[in-house]
């Protein structure tokens, strides 16, 4: 049981431990289906104690998100990690965010989905996006989970489509082009793909978000979140590949499901590299080294003796580290992450 301190001028009222670390931005998120284990096993975790010199971590709630566009809680964030690195109390936070920049609040570990490795801080670290188990809620209804046919076979079904109104153009000229830089990643490496006559490439691409959720129609949106995983489900590997922010939340999707990423590397920051090796389960090619994504991908293929059995390595790491309760379990009990020397 790790004893915490959340600074009660970062409360909100009736902030309680079932909200601690719910971070996602979007409210229609259905956070019941998302953050279920977290909410049951939290109180085996965590202990929210009332004072500094009680706690062997400080917690900032919620999304980090929430308060680097807020200008009236930055600071009070800032004098509250004053206040704790005075007290030898490390601050965790977490970020669920498309923001890419280093974030540098200092006394502060950040977890955080998007960022680049190589231009990140050292205590900024890596977290998964937390998805729901898309086996547990597809295949133990009517979706069979087979294994493909096709042992070179590789899935993808997102948002990739170029084709942007006026209207469109003009506000990614206003913002950033991030958003950019990850669909013409994603459409450069599916171009590769379908021309290696070897590899079945099953490719669904639209030119909205989560496979057409801004989709106003309920039942439109069910249709295309089934295509997604049948989709997943009918190939050994999943196409990987950054969005906006610089990770993938299909990466872990497709582990769920028990499918091998082919990932592309974009300087990702992945999360618990300490304790997960990716290399195992997935294919890792960097988007600076694209044109070999053939050679490396039989390379990869071939040391597999069963790719059916990788998958399910995979959905193992997914189930043991990447889902709340497993990401929260696996950082609360080391104690170098709760140092504050370390940082």
């Amino acid at each position: 049981m790790v004893a915490v301190y959340i600074d009660p001028l970062l409360k909100c009222e009736g902030c309680s431990l079932t909200q601690i670390l719910s971070f996602s931005c979007d409210r229609q998120v259905d956070l019941d289906s998302r953050y279920a284990i977290w909410r049951k096993v939290g109180g085996e975790l965590i202990e929210l104690v009332p004072s500094r010199s009680q706690a062997n971590i400080a917690i900032i709630p919620h999304n980090l998100c929430e308060y680097l566009h807020n200008g009236q809680m930055m600071p009070i964030v800032r004098e509250v990690v004053r206040k704790n690195v005075d007290a030898g109390l490390l601050t965790w936070a977490f970020l669920w965010s498309d923001l890419n920049d280093p974030i540098d609040l200092g006394g502060v570990r950040i977890f955080r989905t998007g960022g680049y490795a190589s231009r990140s801080y050292t205590y900024e670290e890596g977290m998964p996006s937390f998805c729901e188990d898309l086996r547990g809620k597809y295949c133990a209804r009517n979706f069979v989970d087979t294994a493909p046919v096709e042992r070179l076979s590789v899935s993808f079904c997102g948002n990739a489509d170029g084709k942007k109104s006026l209207w469109q153009h003009f506000c990614y000229w206003r913002s950033s082009n991030e958003g950019e830089v990850g669909r013409k990643l994603r459409r450069k490496t599916m171009r590769i793909l379908e021309e290696i006559s070897f590899v079945h490439s099953y490719f669904h691409t639209f030119d909205s978000f989560f496979v057409g959720e801004n989709m106003m129609d309920e039942t439109e949106r069910r249709k295309r979140r089934e295509l997604f995983v049948l989709n997943m489900l009918a190939s050994n590997y999943a196409l990987v590949v950054r969005g906006t922010g610089n990770y993938s939340y299909r990466h872990y999707e497709a582990m769920s499901l028990g499918r091998v990423p082919l990932f592309i590397d974009s300087d990702c920051l992945l999360p618990l590299n300490d304790l997960i090796d990716w290399d195992s389960v997935m294919c890792i090619v960097s988007e600076n080294n694209l044109g070999d994504l053939t050679d490396q991908f039989l390379r990869f293929d071939e040391k597999c003796d069963d790719i059916v059995r990788v998958g399910e390595k995979a959905r193992e790491i997914w189930q043991n580290y990447l889902t709340p309760e497993g990401f929260f379990r696996s950082i609360l009990i080391d104690q170098r992450r709760m140092s504050l020397g370390a940082l």
